[in-house]
């Protein structure tokens, strides 16, 4: 075996360096995104169709102290605004709310509720379907607010 040159030695050092750097670089704000997600999803899973009468008081109480008049109420959506800070926008809010509100009628496992949204398109593309559907049970209904979530 031939002994290393130090150019050689130098090269092997740069990538073990940058390797190191890379594995500390902040990850893209999607993937944080999608990872706060998840969480919100899998708490919402967690909690079950049926609440504890302690558990929606709780957020019945939030959703009537903290939430804009106009926010439909929902538990993800009360999740979504007891967690995110007020960077995050209303409009955002909202499509995040309807996103996972989508994967969860089609009963997602939270485990493989970021792979369903990105295989759906997208959040934006799960929220407008989440919103297509939302007119077209009002329609079939003839509901002014179908119950949701």
């Amino acid at each position: 075996m031939k002994p290393r040159t130090r150019t050689q030695v130098l090269k092997h050092e740069l990538m073990q360096k940058l390797k190191e750097i890379a594995s500390e670089a902040p990850q893209p704000i999607e993937n944080q995104t999608y990872k706060y997600l998840q969480l919100v999803y899998a708490l919402r899973v967690r909690l079950g169709k049926t609440l504890p009468a302690s558990v929606k008081k709780l957020m019945k109480d939030y959703y009537l102290g903290e939430m804009h008049s106009n926010t439909k109420w929902s538990y993800i959506r009360t999740i979504i605004e007891y967690t995110c800070g007020d960077h995050v926008g209303i409009k955002l809010r909202s499509r995040y709310s309807n996103a996972l509100k989508y994967a969860y009628d089609h009963n997602i496992n939270p485990s493989e509720v970021i792979k369903y949204m990105k295989d759906e398109g997208d959040i934006k593309a799960c929220d407008g379907k989440f919103r297509a559907g939302l007119k077209n049970r009002k329609k079939q209904k003839g509901l002014a607010d179908p119950s949701i979530d």
